[in-house]
């Protein structure tokens, strides 16, 4: 019988978890532990929450975590992806499930034979992108098939925006997730196929292959490519499909202006600069340029962007600060870090703004040799920069898989993601309670 749950992290997209569980509780005699190593934030996360208590934990405590997880029945990691194989080590070991948000590593899906073998559910991939992209897919396709269509062409966009109620400045763009993962976007590259050939974009040039994408009431959008597509080939059930591709987007003009940071090297970790702290935004930049005694730092980036000084790209770096004389203020640290910091400053929410979470997926197929096509579109908008829609969309799957097996709906267990009809169904069945329509044309 599940009596309690863990939540491993109290980061950005916790707060609608952490709510929605709380609420869960109160139906199933539930108890859920916030445990983080950051007492201030687990503080403002728990607050008024009565079924939601709070442990300080750092996940190098190996001896403290393996107790914790003992004592919990279901476990909730919303760590970063590298921390995921010790904990899902630990939760078989004490034959406990995991939950968590993000991809299927090699390093876990190795643990698929052990997990079955003790009766734990390792579920993946279960919140928003990867999650309701794969189960909202998963549910169009089964009815094509269930229809005897057979698919020729998938295409499926997600991207975490700002809401236009709040967009104020010319990149169209705050964050509302891991800022580390917004820098280090594309920096694997992507493969995918297109019409039965496969196509492999390095990161230099992942930001200048894009499709534009037009979401229904919201205008035009730019996608670039997103890591390995052909993975959900057989993920998918698709494997002799002549077209497949997975997508990021962003607001049109977003993904020129990154491609520049991006070539220039300011988002590398492939070394770090060293007494930093009273260097200022424009010396960080200008040493990424070629020397020249006479051109501006101004004019060295539109010579090596080729474009005029009066081009949006340069006017959205300078309203970065990046040609400032603000000191970086950081000692140490590789070129992603320092960028880093200025995008935190720069793309902050503020307290009432909202974001917005986009997707897409457009299917081409066939019945009885006749063309058909099916787009499905998903617009959610946050409440506040705490109740976003990005914490929203992550968070409500991973609650329900919880109340499915509170209420033993779920008995599956091994490595899973939830493709298929088990998981996706009442998740989607419910998620319009919270705001998420998709809709058909």
């Amino acid at each position: 019988m599940i009596k309690r749950v863990l939540v491993l992290g109290a980061g950005r997209s916790v707060t609608s978890l952490i709510q929605s569980l709380n609420q869960l509780a109160a139906s199933y005699a539930l108890e859920i532990t916030l445990a983080d190593q950051d007492q201030k934030l687990l503080a403002q996360k728990t607050e008024h929450l009565s079924y939601v208590s709070s442990q300080h934990l750092h996940i190098d405590d190996q001896l403290l975590l393996s107790s914790t997880i003992a004592t919990h029945d279901v476990v909730i990691s919303m760590l970063p992806p590298l921390m995921h194989p010790t904990i899902a080590r630990c939760c078989i070991a004490h034959q406990k499930h995991l939950i968590t948000a993000s991809y299927t590593s090699k390093e876990i899906q190795d643990l698929d034979q052990q997990a079955k073998e003790a009766g734990v559910l390792l579920l993946m991939e279960a919140g928003l992108d990867p999650g309701l992209d794969h189960m909202s897919a998963m549910k169009e396709l089964d009815d094509i098939r269930a229809k005897g269509g057979q698919i020729v062409s998938f295409r499926s966009f997600t991207g975490g925006v700002v809401a236009p109620e709040s967009d104020d400045n010319p990149w169209h763009y705050k964050i509302t997730w891991n800022p580390e993962n917004i820098v280090r976007a594309g920096a694997e590259g992507a493969r995918f196929i297109r019409n039965n050939k496969y196509k492999f974009i390095p990161y230099h040039a992942i930001f200048s292959r894009l499709d534009k994408v037009e979401i229904p009431n919201y205008g035009e959008y730019e996608a670039y490519a997103n890591r390995d597509s052909l993975h959900y080939r057989k993920l998918y059930g698709l494997e002799q499909i002549p077209t497949l591709l997975r997508g990021t987007l962003r607001k049109s003009g977003f993904c020129e202006a990154w491609n520049v940071l991006v070539n220039l090297g300011l988002t590398s970790t492939r070394f770090f600069l060293s007494n930093m702290e009273k260097v200022s935004y424009r010396e960080f930049l200008n040493a990424f340029l070629p020397f020249s005694p006479t051109l501006t730092v101004e004019e060295k980036v539109a010579r090596f962007a080729k474009v005029g000084l009066d081009h949006p790209i340069i006017q959205k770096i300078a309203w970065l600060g990046l040609f400032s004389h603000q000191q970086t203020n950081i000692a140490h640290g590789c070129p992603a870090e320092i960028l880093q910091k200025l995008l935190e400053e720069k793309w902050k929410l503020r307290a009432d703004d909202k974001d917005m979470v986009v997707m897409q997926h457009q299917i081409m197929y066939q019945i009885d040799s006749l063309a058909h096509s099916k787009t499905i579109s998903m617009v959610v908008k946050g409440d506040n920069a705490m109740l976003t829609s990005m914490a929203k969309t992550v968070g409500y799957p991973i609650c329900k898989v919880v109340e499915l097996l509170l209420t033993q709906k779920l008995t599956l267990t091994g490595v899973q993601v939830p493709t298929i009809p088990e998981i996706y169904k009442p998740v989607l069945d419910d998620i319009s309670s919270i705001g998420v329509i998709f809709s058909v044309r």
